[in-house]
């Protein structure tokens, strides 16, 4: 003999049926918790969307707001600026204070750090100082061994 759906649905008991019940209502809470859910989700993609909308429209008014300048502008103010703060920093240094900074560093042994915070200058020009000073040392060490051609 087999059964089928129908003869199950009739032969279950009260317990099963209670039970499925049960379940169909859980799962019923359930999907409106999600719909619930899924909705407030909506919501919040839609502010998002306006606040992106609203900042890219005051991003765009802005830069409609800032006055274009001419490539040929923006280079000639490079070119005219590029390497010359660098150097204008490094030789705004008094002749009398790179050579004290070269005394303290070479006869008095002081450290870099030291001659910068004690001269209230940047380590970096400190170092600059010690470089150029090396290389006209180097340049004349040089010039004195070359021998003339004759």
């Amino acid at each position: 003999m087999s059964t089928t759906a129908a003869d199950h649905s009739s032969s279950s008991t009260p317990d099963e049926t209670h039970r499925v019940s049960l379940q169909i209502e859980a799962s019923k809470t359930r999907i409106q918790q999600l719909s619930e859910a899924l909705k407030q989700e909506e919501t919040n993609l839609e502010r998002l969307e306006e606040l992106k909308q609203s900042l890219e429209k005051a991003a765009d008014e802005e830069a409609a707001s800032i006055p274009s300048v001419e490539p040929s502008i923006i280079q000639e103010v490079v070119s005219t600026n590029a390497g010359g703060a660098k150097r204008k920093a490094y030789q705004a240094v008094k002749p009398e204070v790179k050579e004290q900074v070269i005394q303290n560093v070479f006869e008095r042994g002081m450290t870099q750090r030291k001659v910068s915070e004690w001269f209230g200058l940047s380590e970096r020009t400190v170092r600059r100082i010690i470089k150029a000073e090396k290389s006209v040392h180097s340049g004349e060490r040089r010039r004195s061994q070359a021998t003339p051609r004759g």
